[in-house]
């Protein structure tokens, strides 16, 4: 009986020494890979992006509501969580929301949707609510950093997905430099 206890508790100490820190207090390491995450991973992305935590638990226990340095607004919600024996969320839906305008058309929905494939833009029948987003699936394991990047589209991407779906003329691409 001793000898478990002992073995039981020199067990536990090695569990906190190795693993037992949350992802947050973790230093980031961007190749790890990753299947599923929780509300400190979400929090861990948000400020390894350079962006600030607003809120949590707004949209499910396992959400974050962030704000980039420029002010724009966006969240990140886990979805497909504790499933088939996986503890945390297999997936992250992040979006970016707008207050609708009359200029908000399904033609203008539908050209920033052919625009912008890698966004879904939506509008929210019934409310004042114009959603950009993304659905990352993480089952099978992506890297931390591929998870940012993610981020990175919504971010970089939504405002002009946005200016679309609001009726405004989309931005031309930017000419190739010379010789390219």
């Amino acid at each position: 009986m001793v000898r478990f206890k002992a073995g039981l508790l020199a067990g536990l100490a090695a569990l906190l020494v190795t693993g037992a820190t949350p992802a947050g207090a973790q230093a980031f390491n961007g190749s790890q890979v990753i299947s599923a995450v929780g509300i400190a991973d979400l929090q861990q992305f948000v400020q390894q992006h350079g962006d600030s935590v607003v809120q949590t638990g707004q949209a499910g226990n396992v959400s974050v509501l962030a704000k980039t340095k420029s002010g724009l607004n966006y969240s990140l919600v886990g979805a497909a969580c504790n499933q088939q024996g996986v503890t945390g969320c297999e997936g992250i839906f992040m979006q970016v929301k707008y207050t609708i305008t009359p200029a908000v058309t399904d033609a203008t929905l539908s050209a920033s949707n052919t625009r912008y494939a890698a966004l879904k833009i939506w509008k929210d029948q019934g409310s004042t609510i114009v959603g950009i987003s993304r659905y990352v699936i993480l089952r099978g394991g992506i890297t931390r950093e591929n998870v940012i990047n993610n981020i990175d589209v919504l971010i970089g991407v939504s405002p002009a997905a946005a200016g679309i779906a609001f009726g405004q003329a989309p931005t031309p691409p930017a000419a190739p430099a010379a010789g390219n």
